[in-house]
């Protein structure tokens, strides 16, 4: 039997078993930032918290569908990514910026929080100060070359926008595995 030196590791089946576990997460976490980063979350214990409470969200209605879905559906209806894909805002970060600093009404209401849920129906607008902005002008013109999803309408002549529907799985445009995400947070 040879004794492993400094630094050498010793190749066991457990050993062996751990490094694909350790593999599997690894990936996992991938697809956690990828998601985390996509949609414009922030600082490290928020994205931890906002997925968890989406995760146990999604897992509380799984009855509704996958908790995959649930779990993404839930993440493109938060009002910063809302703004986001409307075009108001031309990155994830001016679009929180918008909606923390009180420049998007929801309804005819201020709403400031970022991680506010928008429902079927809900019209954004912004207020008339920021809608006169010029790089807010420039985020709408933007917006023609990249797209509005389908679950969203925007009237760029007023700069308002309406929820038409819940985002489905087909919407989610960025490659995610979100199954990985769930089996992440049910460990």
């Amino acid at each position: 039997m040879v004794n492993p030196g400094y630094g050498q590791k010793r190749l066991t089946k457990a050993f062996v078993a751990a490094d694909i576990q350790r593999l599997d997460m690894g990936i996992a976490l991938c697809h956690f930032e990828l998601a985390a980063r996509e949609l414009g979350l922030q600082g490290n214990w928020l994205i931890d918290e906002e997925l968890r409470n989406a995760f146990e969200h999604g897992f509380r209605l799984q009855m509704m569908g996958v908790v995959g879905e649930v779990l993404l559906q839930k993440l493109e209806r938060r009002l910063s990514n809302v703004v986001y894909r409307l075009g108001f805002g031309n990155s994830q970060a001016q679009a929180r910026q918008l909606v923390r600093h009180g420049h998007v009404r929801v309804n005819d209401r201020k709403i400031d929080i970022p991680s506010y849920q928008v429902r079927v129906g809900d019209v954004l607008t912004l207020t008339s100060k920021t809608a006169k902005n010029a790089l807010v002008g420039a985020s709408v013109e933007a917006v023609k070359g990249r797209g509005v999803p389908k679950w969203l309408e925007l009237d760029p002549a007023n700069l308002t926008g309406k929820v038409l529907a819940l985002p489905e799985r087909d919407d989610v445009t960025f490659p995610i595995q979100e199954q990985l995400i769930v089996e992440l947070y049910s460990k």
